[in-house]
């Protein structure tokens, strides 16, 4: 099996973080549209929610730089559990659980006549909770570096919200 190069994977994950963004923007745009009643306006919805749901999955899998340099690793030290944990873990399980709470929001949209959505929403939403829950505990317990989950916490905070709307409408 051919090994990926930096590059190609680089430039892989490049393109769906520019991918993320486009979704984003039609997620707003198709909600704008379907609010309004505009023809096509559900299916950009659709079609963008879906996307976005595989996106974070793929996210999941995207590798994690933790430090900019050796020098920073260096000045950091050995990597304890907690922080392989909170630094490793629980974003992945944060970009799995907020493109699950995606697909949740994606079926609730597309009406399938149905409430399994529920179910989706339920799983998705409390694996979010509980693990900013769990990110919590470790920054009570003092580890470092909490500052690079940012990106994953507003995604899935947002994923978790509109959930938990969702789920208790």
């Amino acid at each position: 099996m051919a090994e990926v190069s930096n590059s190609a994977r680089d430039r892989f994950f490049n393109f769906i973080s520019w991918l993320e963004k486009l979704l984003v923007v039609a997620v707003a745009a198709g909600t704008l549209l379907n609010y309004q009643d505009f023809e096509g306006g559900k299916e950009l919805l659709l079609s963008s929610l879906a996307g976005l749901a595989i996106v974070f999955v793929v996210l999941a899998y995207k590798p994690k730089e933790i430090f900019a340099s050796q020098e920073e690793a260096d000045e950091f030290g050995e990597l304890t559990f907690f922080d392989f944990f909170a630094l490793i873990v629980i974003p992945r399980v944060l970009w799995l659980a907020s493109g699950i709470s995606t697909f949740g929001i994606f079926a609730y949209a597309a009406n399938f006549g149905n409430d399994g959505y529920v179910k989706v929403l339920g799983i998705g939403g409390s694996t979010i909770l509980i693990a900013i829950l769990f990110l919590f505990g470790v920054f009570i317990k003092g580890t470092k570096k909490l500052d690079t989950l940012l990106p994953i916490l507003t995604r899935a905070l947002i994923a978790a919200i509109v959930a938990v709307y969702i789920y208790y409408s």
